[in-house]
């Protein structure tokens, strides 16, 4: 049996977690999720049971090719092989400043 949470019952179990915890306040919310750049498009994939996983993004399969030629790992691989998966789209902009950590701890 499959069950999907409507608007109604989201609230209501917010509603029920909100008394049984007493007094919250909510600061924010952010979330990254491959093929989801709002909390609506979050929840049409997930609603929709929507597979994410696709080929790696063209610019990236591109960027690592670029790092393999300066750092070569094996002289008898000549075509790295991607694996699919669940690809952020702007990693390159991730703000590890934010974090509190060091460029070189964010790869």
């Amino acid at each position: 049996m499959e069950y999907r949470m409507n608007e109604e019952d989201k609230v209501k179990s917010a509603e029920t977690d909100v008394k049984n915890w007493g007094e919250i306040a909510v600061i924010g919310v952010g979330i990254k999720v491959s093929n989801a750049e709002t909390m609506e498009d979050y929840w049409r994939i997930f609603d929709n049971q929507i597979d994410c996983i696709r080929e790696m993004p063209q610019k990236r399969q591109e960027q690592v090719e670029n790092f393999a030629k300066i750092f070569p790992m094996s002289a008898s691989q000549e075509k790295i092989n991607f694996s699919k998966g669940t690809y952020l789209e702007y990693i390159d902009e991730f703000d590890y400043p934010f974090f509190k950590i060091t460029p070189r701890e964010q790869n």
